[in-house]
Formats: C-alpha cells, sequence, structure tokens
C-alpha cells in the first residue's frame, strides 16, 4: 500500500495530528487511504488551500483529489473529487475561483484521449460545472490533461503523446480563455 505523504513547508504546532517533522515541515495523507494510490502524484497552493491529486493508475478504482485549508493551524481535508476514471487527479491547479482536474487517460470518444474537469467555488464549496474539456482532434492516447496550468482567465493543458502526422507523439499544449463563470468562450 503506497499512502499519500504530501510534504509542505509549513510549521504546524506540536499538538497538530499531522506528522510534523524535525525541520518543522509536515505531511498529510489521504483522508481513505486506498491500496496504491498515486496521492500527492500532483499538488498545488494556493492561499490557505491545498489541492492534492490522487490517480490510481493501473487500478479499477477511479482517481481522486483532496482539498485540505488551513483552518485555526491545521490542514484539514475538507472535500474530495472522484473522476470518472483511473487517471484522474494526474494534474490539478486552482484559484480563488476554479479547480481544474486533469484526467488524461479518460476514454472521452476514444481510448485515452484525456479530459479536463472544472469546478466552480460557490461560497467555499466547490461544485463541477459539467464543464469536461477535450482537445477538438486529439485522438486515442494522446493523454490530453496531463499537465494543466491555471492563471487569471487563462488555462493552458498539456497534451504530451499528441502527434501531427504518423511516426510520432510530438505533443503539444492548449491554450483556453475562461469566462468570468467558468465556461469558456
Amino acid at each position: 500500500m503506497v499512502a499519500c505523504a504530501v510534504t509542505a513547508l509549513v510549521a504546524l504546532p506540536s499538538s497538530a495530528p499531522a506528522d510534523v517533522l524535525e525541520d518543522g515541515s509536515w505531511r498529510v495523507q489521504s483522508p481513505d487511504p486506498v491500496a496504491d494510490e498515486l496521492c500527492g502524484r500532483a499538488v498545488v497552493l494556493f492561499e490557505d488551500m491545498m489541492l492534492v491529486g490522487a490517480p490510481l493508475s493501473g487500478s479499477s478504482n477511479p482517481g481522486r483529489a483532496f482539498l485540505y485549508r488551513y483552518i485555526d493551524g491545521d490542514w484539514v481535508p475538507t472535500q474530495t473529487f472522484v473522476g470518472d476514471d483511473a487517471y484522474f487527479g494526474s494534474s490539478v491547479d486552482m484559484d480563488a475561483y476554479r479547480i481544474v482536474i486533469g484526467s488524461p487517460a479518460q476514454d472521452n470518444g476514444g481510448a485515452s484521449r484525456g479530459a479536463v474537469h472544472v469546478y466552480l467555488n460557490y461560497g467555499g464549496t466547490w461544485k463541477y460545472d459539467g464543464a469536461v474539456l477535450a482537445g477538438e482532434d486529439n485522438g486515442e492516447l494522446d493523454e490530453f490533461g496531463r499537465s494543466v496550468a491555471l492563471d487569471g482567465s487563462f488555462l493552458a493543458v498539456g497534451e504530451p503523446a499528441w502527434d501531427a502526422t504518423a511516426g510520432g507523439d510530438h505533443g503539444r499544449a492548449s491554450i483556453w480563455r475562461l469566462g468570468e463563470n467558468g465556461n469558456f468562450f
């Protein structure tokens, strides 16, 4: 069993229920660990929030991502996001309004085309907005969503196995412009 062990450079008081290391950093584990979980495969910090991806590579279980908040001197798990396939949570990013979670092996009209899922913040509760992004011309095994980067009104998505011609995975990145409500325009 592989447990989630994300190390953050945040000092916690010794009474905190986290695994505090000698140097003052600490570790957090999955709220409900699963065998072979790749928790910590992707991590992002934003203000008092930390989002941790936990894809279950090679498993029939869906991948997950966990949202933690820094509350009263402790990092507390506040929400779990569950995907449709094992690689959901391979990439994560967030800002105050949106969470994006990559699922590069999702069968989205073909084997392992990949997808990115978008969640919106409604008063501290994150809700799925129904947006599943996929490249317009991506093919099977292209891994759309292997990496994601969110900045203001832009979202960049990596698709490392995309190929324009036969004979190789050239890869590419797509840039999306986000609307104020998370929709794309």
